[in-house]
């Protein structure tokens, strides 16, 4: 990884201080305790604060100080340390001089080395991190010392400048900020306690940054210390009590500055930062939940997030987490309060917080019918049971719906229709085929006709097989957030010609019937088809628009693989429905694919 990064130089004459430190040890070994279940995960100085690991920023910040070595001890989840600083800085060198494992990097042209300082088995607390460190480097020159879970954006060069300007009877220079509630007691520039342990007389207490320069009598005291566990704050009191030599302070106001040792904090350090899987995480834990076991969930092309996890009752639970940007994703947990109270089979929601725009809800299982299918599985049973909560949406929650109508998004009308079928002329058609056909407004037209004058019920509108949960034999419903007013036939054309999955002729007609009734007569039978083929049409012409656009805007790429199957539908729906124009666009794409296959 490349930095650009000039070398700390002298304000006043324009050169290199002469006693900078040019190597530091930034202590990471900590277990993060207070930020678990995310420490179980991610090592605290690897987290992503502002969008990097905070780690990196350090590293970078005090590269341009001058700094071009640096150890960085490591105890809790050494292995993933590892791993991911390989995924930043590429493979380590295993043989080097000191015999620890070195990552290099390169700061404005010049190599830096990141030594990797493990403690095993015990951490050896922040002083004892330093007296392990004084093996490697010596007692000769003065080393920088930086915790790992601090952000402190403010520029470091005008304090490291004023540590090297130390002499010989400085032991450490320690960088402070003016705070009234801290415990580093400090009286004419010198630090005369901490922790208020020595009860000694000061002008002004403040607190430590956890940034400070060792120069070679607090390394020498380090490296005499009798225990080997043991904190700075002990070293620094020793020095104080022994009074051979002083301890000075800097202060350095400017910047933002943050421990990273709780939730809020965490959050708070990423509050003007995109958010991660971390942050999710954080505000789940901040929220008041002992969350056990936690995995991330990537579903589909959702822009939603989603955390599964176990409460501290072992209540298997989903958190899930949406943006600002889509109206449905906010009306979920209320659609889902809704349908659960009609007796259909859906997530029950257990927390909402709108304004951290999360929810949780209990989990519905790993397993859906897509991936149930796809092994072979029996899914008859599974399928009448999908189809039968749809049922339950279309009649008994419509019939609620009229005596206690909530927040849905707009029903289906002349302007989402026309939306669908641009959807996919755009972006199927034209972008993904590149034909130069005109749509064919007048079936477009008929059919948008066809699916407005037929009744209207409460529809899922997103009803395919990933969106079908089973656990225990029993199917439930999720991704429900688009729920509106339109045909009925566009969610059972929605499970019957999903490109997902292959579904026979024989399941299609068994499920068709199953939902509309054996006792039909033939000649209504007849038009009811139709109309189903027509919202298949309808259907598909949304999903292949959709494939356009994920495939070619958004980069997702196996979306290409369900134009085939989706296409094949469609040029049979039309046929069944009675849209030629629709039919032949549907043939000449699968005649592309064809072409695209031969080469």
């Amino acid at each position: 990884m490349r930095f650009h990064s000039p070398i700390m130089m002298d304000y006043r004459t324009g050169e290199a201080p002469k006693n900078s430190a040019n190597s530091a040890l930034i202590l990471c070994a900590g277990y993060g305790t207070r930020l678990r279940p995310l420490t179980d995960i991610m090592p605290k100085p690897l987290l992503p604060v502002k969008g990097k690991p905070l780690l990196l920023s350090i590293i970078s910040r005090l590269s341009r100080c001058g700094v071009r070595k640096f150890f960085v001890n490591t105890c809790h989840l050494h292995d993933i340390f590892e791993a991911e600083l390989a995924k930043i800085f590429g493979n380590p060198d295993f043989k080097t001089a000191l015999g620890l494992k070195k990552f290099t990097a390169t700061f404005s042209g010049t190599d830096a080395e990141i030594f990797i300082l493990p403690e095993y088995p015990h951490i050896l607390d922040t002083g004892g991190a330093l007296k392990n460190a004084v093996k490697y480097f010596g007692c000769s020159d003065s080393i920088i010392v930086h915790n790992g879970d601090i952000d402190f954006d403010a520029d470091l060069r005008p304090f490291v400048e004023f540590a090297s300007l130390a002499d010989k009877n400085d032991a450490a220079t320690i960088c402070l900020r003016d705070d009234k509630n801290g415990n580093v007691c400090v009286r004419s520039g010198e630090v005369v306690d901490m922790r208020f342990a020595l009860k000694a007389d000061c002008d002004k207490t403040c607190a430590f940054t956890g940034l400070f320069v060792a120069h070679p009598p607090a390394l020498r005291a380090a490296s005499k210390m009798q225990a080997d566990n043991f904190s700075s704050v002990d070293l620094f009191l020793k020095i104080i009590s022994d009074g051979k030599y002083k301890i000075r302070a800097r202060f350095e106001n400017s910047g933002s500055w943050s421990d990273i040792g709780n939730y809020s904090a965490y959050l708070n350090a990423n509050k003007n930062s995109s958010r991660t899987n971390f942050d999710r995480l954080a505000l789940l834990c901040e929220s008041g939940f002992e969350v056990r076991d936690p995995s991330f969930v990537d579903k589909g092309a959702s822009t939603r997030h989603f955390i599964r996890f176990s409460d501290s009752a072992g209540k298997k639970l989903v958190a899930c987490f949406y943006g600002d940007e889509k109206l449905e994703d906010k009306l979920y947990a209320n659609i889902a309060r809704f349908l659960h109270s009609c007796g259909i089979s859906v997530p029950q929601i257990s927390y909402e917080d709108a304004s951290k725009r999360m929810f949780v809800m209990e989990d519905a299982g790993t397993d859906d019918l897509l991936e149930m299918k796809n092994r072979g599985a029996d899914c008859a049973a599974l399928y009448r049971s999908f189809v039968g909560e749809l049922k339950k949406i279309h009649t008994f929650a419509t019939e609620r719906f009229a005596e206690n109508p909530i927040e849905t998004m707009p029903g289906f009308d002349e302007n989402l229709y026309e939306w669908e079928q641009k959807y996919f002329f755009d972006n199927c058609i034209t972008a993904e085929f590149n034909l130069d056909d005109k749509a064919p407004t007048e079936e477009f037209e008929e059919l948008k006709r066809a699916l407005i004058n037929s009744p209207q019920t409460l529809i899922h509108r997103d009803a395919q097989s990933q969106n079908a949960m089973v656990a225990g034999g029993k199917v439930t419903l999720i991704d429900f957030q688009g729920m509106r007013f339109g045909s009925p036939m566009y969610d059972i054309a929605s499970v019957l010609f999903d490109p997902y999955v292959k579904i026979s002729d024989e399941e299609r007609e068994e499920l068709f019937v199953f939902y509309i009734g054996s006792d039909i007569p033939e000649s209504e039978m007849a038009s009811i088809r139709k109309l189903m083929h027509s919202a298949a049409v309808e259907r598909l012409l949304q999903a292949l628009g959709a494939y356009g656009f994920l495939s070619n805007s958004r980069g997702l790429k196996h979306y290409k693989k369900y134009f085939s199957p989706a296409l094949e539908s469609l040029q049979a729906c039309a046929l069944h429905a009675g849209f030629p124009k629709i039919r032949a666009l549907a043939l000449k794409c699968l005649g592309k694919l064809k072409s695209r296959a031969a080469y």
